[in-house]
């Protein structure tokens, strides 16, 4: 009886842990702006968006603690607009450091779009929910 007790204490902490990371995240809000990526190209082995056909603009919609959709291919020059429908803040940072490109905090009905001008695979994550991740092909 003992054991089932503290088992589920435990699957309760383990469950409210990562809960409270997502609840948390204050910094700088952006409106509906514009900036430009590719001083520096991340390759990464993440898949190249199955082949997925380039195009010259592509949305990114966070919503659920989600980028969707994950993975998105771009022409190299094409733009990546990310809204964020979420309740809470969000980012689209690149992984890589000096970040290539960073949406800045996002605030519920916030967008923010980026001009993708070198080829290559993007990986990105928010900031402030690190197990959010997407990628940007640009080809």
């Amino acid at each position: 009886m003992r054991r089932r007790v503290a088992l589920r204490a435990f699957v309760g902490i383990a469950l409210l842990v990562p809960a409270a990371g997502a609840l948390g995240g204050c910094g700088k809000s952006s409106s509906g702006t514009s900036s430009s990526a590719g001083g520096s190209t991340q390759q990464s082995s993440a898949p190249s968006g199955g082949g997925a056909a380039a195009v010259s603009a592509a949305k990114v919609t966070i919503a659920s603690y989600k980028f969707m959709p994950a993975t998105v291919t771009v022409k190299a020059g094409g733009k990546v607009t990310w809204t964020n429908q979420d309740s809470d803040r969000h980012t689209a940072s690149s992984e890589a450091e000096p970040r290539a490109f960073d949406t800045d905090t996002l605030n519920k009905g916030q967008s923010k779009a980026i001009d993708f001008k070198n080829p290559g695979t993007y990986r990105y994550i928010c900031v402030y929910h690190a197990f959010m991740q997407g990628t940007v092909v640009v080809k």
